[in-house]
């Protein structure tokens, strides 16, 4: 098992947006808004750094998303 924690700086327009797709995503255990350098924080639980690696890709495709950051454990 792999944890990981994915930080966001997304476009204030389409926070709303990128904060629900994401949490449509299967291995996502949580996801809510922040204040400081990053937007938005992602807790990811999969299979191995692979699948972590695989929705993080994913995330960084979507509208509104600028930068991110991914923490991994496990």
């Amino acid at each position: 098992m792999a944890y990981g924690v994915l930080l966001l700086k997304v476009e204030w327009k389409n926070l709303r947006e990128v904060i629900k797709k994401v949490a449509e995503l299967e291995k996502v255990v949580d996801v809510f808004p922040v204040y400081g350098e990053y937007d938005v924080v992602v807790i990811i639980e999969g299979e191995d750094y692979a699948e972590i690696a695989t929705i993080t890709s994913e995330v960084n495709g979507y509208r509104g998303v600028k930068r991110s950051e991914t923490l991994v454990a496990g």
